[in-house]
């Protein structure tokens, strides 16, 4: 089971960006705004296997360096741009204290696929995927997970999260379970 639970979180937060990228650009307007690269998987598969809490800095201020990057070495039309807008990416995420390796790759695509005067969503796709990454982690580490983990130690019969009403006065959880199970079926009504 405890390989399971960090694939799940994961899981979680995949299915949140891919929800997020078919609905949110339409309802703000933004046509350009994405959410879905592939280095977000590699970003996911690292926050959800650890067992604190993930680097928010480090995560979307990875991410917001490397577009930064690759858009300058797109607009640049520099040789080999793919290498030195990763390249860049790790000197500027060590200046600045921001060192996620997925953003890297991250540049190293969006240098080789942006086009000049797309900023933003050479910018926007990988720091608003991340943020979505690191909201949806923070609800598994310090809500969801700790349910589970709750149900599988008692091994007892019933729902996830059932525990005497004075453990729930004494330790405030955050969401309740009905409250995730209505969120849960609300976002399955509307797909």
């Amino acid at each position: 089971m405890d390989a399971a639970l960090p694939a799940l979180g994961a899981a979680l937060g995949l299915a949140a960006l891919q929800l997020a990228d078919d609905n949110v650009p339409d309802l703000v307007g933004l046509d350009w705004l994405g959410f879905v690269v592939p280095s977000l998987a590699a970003t996911a598969a690292m926050m959800f296997a650890s067992s604190g809490d993930s680097d928010a800095k480090s995560i979307i201020g990875g991410y917001v360096v490397a577009g930064a990057v690759a858009y300058a070495v797109s607009v640049a039309g520099i040789a080999y741009g793919e290498t030195i807008a990763a390249v860049l990416t790790m000197v500027g995420q060590s200046v600045l204290d921001m060192n996620h390796a997925p953003a890297a790759a991250y540049a190293y695509m969006t240098a080789a696929a942006a086009e000049e005067g797309d900023m933003m969503g050479a910018l926007a796709t990988g720091a608003a995927g991340a943020a979505v990454l690191v909201a949806v982690h923070h609800v598994w580490h310090n809500h969801l997970k700790p349910m589970i983990d709750d149900k599988i130690k008692s091994n007892e019969p019933g729902c996830i999260g059932k525990r005497d009403a004075r453990e729930d006065e004494a330790k405030p959880r955050g969401f309740r379970q009905e409250e995730i199970f209505d969120f849960i079926y609300i976002t399955y009504l509307y797909n």
